[in-house]
């Protein structure tokens, strides 16, 4: 039950920061993630409404990393330690905005908020994975790694990548690691 409950939490929790992101980033945009509200919205799931609420958050008040390809913070995005904290309600909604169906034509962003379930738990490997699909075309491919080692000739260095790859522009990987020393996470959001 704690497994079950760790896991829900991350997962809600993930899809509502990334979809709080491309909320403020691209509004229009569909999006086709894992989750949905409705089990969060019972009377009985009043705690891990809580937890959700905290750990989103937490992450969306995160310093934004600034520097080369990287946004910088802007309050109108509704993210870094100066944005308002969101409400429950407005965090389930936000969720909610990952119940497109999909289709064959449009634009849309799929996305699964950790894959890699088991390794998550185990504090191992695992991605968070987002695209950006266009007519049925994957046009750009996001994954974070958390737990993945910037170099694989260095297994037990420093850890945490991010892979982009662009449609006719190739690939990238780009490391979790702010570009000055902090002993705090940072929310690290590329241009595309």
């Amino acid at each position: 039950m704690i497994v079950d409950l760790v896991q829900t939490v991350a997962d809600f929790s993930a899809q509502a920061v990334v979809n709080a992101i491309l909320e403020k980033t691209f509004p229009g945009d569909p999006i086709v993630g894992e989750e949905d509200s409705a089990d969060l919205r019972s009377p009985s799931a009043e705690d891990l409404r809580k937890h959700l609420t905290s750990l989103a958050n937490d992450a969306l008040h995160l310093p934004v990393r600034e520097g080369e390809g990287v946004l910088a913070e802007d309050p109108s995005w509704g993210i870094g330690p100066s944005s308002p904290a969101r409400s429950t309600d407005e965090l389930l909604s936000i969720i909610d905005r990952g119940s497109y169906a999909g289709g064959s034509t449009g634009r849309m962003w799929a996305l699964d908020p950790i894959d890699g379930t088991k390794g998550f738990l185990r504090g191992g490997q695992y991605a968070v994975c987002l695209a950006l699909i266009v007519d049925s075309v994957v046009q750009v491919g996001v994954m974070g790694c958390p737990n993945l080692p910037v170099s694989g000739a260095n297994p037990d260095g420093e850890k945490g990548c991010i892979f982009v790859a662009v449609r006719g522009q190739g690939a990238e990987q780009a490391s979790f690691s702010p570009s000055i020393t902090s002993s705090h996470p940072v929310l690290t959001v590329f241009k595309l």
